[in-house]
């Protein structure tokens, strides 16, 4: 039953992830743009406008990654809803541990030295919370 909750909060920590990659190829392509707008095409001499089609492919590109991110953002703010719901009926301490780990991405070693536990505590502390997390 464990597994269902943590499937829950990995797939959210999963696109957290993506969301984060696909900025970063929004940025690519935006620098791509800009570089594309600034070369002087009336000294070129090109057939079948490729430079227009360039320009044309990146601004649709852009428009894709754009489009992706919004979903995936309100994929995961509804998704938050539902996750912080189920958060508030754990123990401060659950709650923290599970946030940390699945929402802020922290790791086990990072989150023990946080709260003053040994690794194998925050283990237990985070498996005990995901069974309770999955009876919500």
């Amino acid at each position: 039953q464990s597994l269902k909750a943590e499937a829950e909060l990995n797939g959210y920590r999963a696109r957290v992830a993506q969301i984060m990659r696909l900025k970063d190829r929004r940025r690519e392509i935006e620098t791509n743009y800009a570089a594309i707008r600034c070369i002087d095409y009336s000294k070129l001499r090109v057939q079948g406008g490729a430079p227009f089609n360039a320009m044309v492919e990146t601004a649709v590109q852009w428009a894709d990654i754009e489009k992706q991110i919004d979903d995936l953002i309100h994929q995961n703010e509804q998704e938050l809803l539902m996750i912080e719901y189920k958060l508030g009926k754990l123990t401060e301490r659950e709650q923290t541990v599970l946030f940390k780990y699945y929402i802020e991405a922290r790791t086990l070693l990072q989150i023990a030295n946080a709260m003053n536990y040994s690794v194998d505590g925050i283990k237990k502390i985070k498996h005990h919370a995901l069974l309770k997390y999955a009876e919500i």
